[in-house]
Parts: structure tokens; sequence; C-alpha cells
């Protein structure tokens, strides 16, 4: 099959209105960001760099809080401590936790029961977060900070 030049023409065309139509949209939803690897070996000292030095807001997705009763100083501990110190002093802080159900238990409620951000959750309900988990069906294997 050949294409005729009028036909190549059209096509040239809805191509390139495409093209700009799909740049406008992407131009509309960029929001410019000052976002950074961080090497495991720098992950907590900038985590609560960030958090200790934030003003405004915290938007914190995590998987996994490993909250270790009676250990103060344990960097997760120091994690939620700075997290509530940020929104004494008027930060706005939300946090999204999986729920890390137990898939092997043959009991819902025992997976639920030994959901193992449980005490993070607690902790920062506790302290007026804002803290949610995300859906059971959904496996939130993330750590964002924003």
């Amino acid at each position: 099959m050949t294409l005729d030049k009028t036909m190549v023409k059209k096509i040239s065309i809805l191509v390139l209105v495409f093209y700009i139509f799909t740049r406008q949209i992407y131009s509309a939803y960029a929001i410019p960001t000052d976002t950074g690897y961080i090497p495991q070996d720098k992950y907590f000292e900038t985590t609560l760099a960030e958090i200790n030095k934030s003003q405004n807001s915290i938007f914190l997705v995590m998987y996994l809080v490993s909250v270790s009763p009676g250990q103060s100083e344990s960097k997760p501990n120091q994690l939620l401590n700075a997290l509530a110190k940020a929104k004494d002093r008027g930060v706005k802080v939300k946090v999204i936790l999986d729920q890390s159900i137990d898939f092997e238990s043959d009991n819902l409620d025992d997976a639920v029961t030994r959901n193992k951000n449980q005490l993070a959750f607690e902790f920062l309900k506790k302290n007026g977060i804002d803290v949610y988990f995300d859906e059971s069906q959904t496996y939130t294997h993330s750590k964002c900070l924003v």
C-alpha cells in the first residue's frame, strides 16, 4: 500500500498535533523538584536532617518502620520522634505505612494483629500525626520522603 502526499501530510499534522498536545499536558503537571539518591550508608542521617529542618510539610511513605520498644535511641525511634517534634513546631505531617500483614497466617485476625507497623502507627497517631495504612491488597514497598 502506498500513501499519497495528502495522506502523508495529514498523518504528519496529526503526529505534530499529538506531540504538541502531550507536551502541554506534561508541562502542566510537571513540578520542578530538588531530588536525589541517598546511599544506604547516608539514609538515616540525611532523613533525620531533612525532617529536622522541614518548615511546611512532610509526606512520608514507608514499607516498614521497626519500632524498638525500650530502645528510644534506635534509628527508627529517632525518626519517629523527629516527626512528632516537626508536628509540634507546626509542620503538617502525613504518613502512609504498609500494612505488612503476615500473608502466611491462617487467621486474618492474627495476621492483622502481627502487623509490623502497628507500633509506629500507634506512636504517630498518639502524637497527632495524620497516619494511614495502605490498602491490605496493596504491597507498598516504598521508602519516600517529600
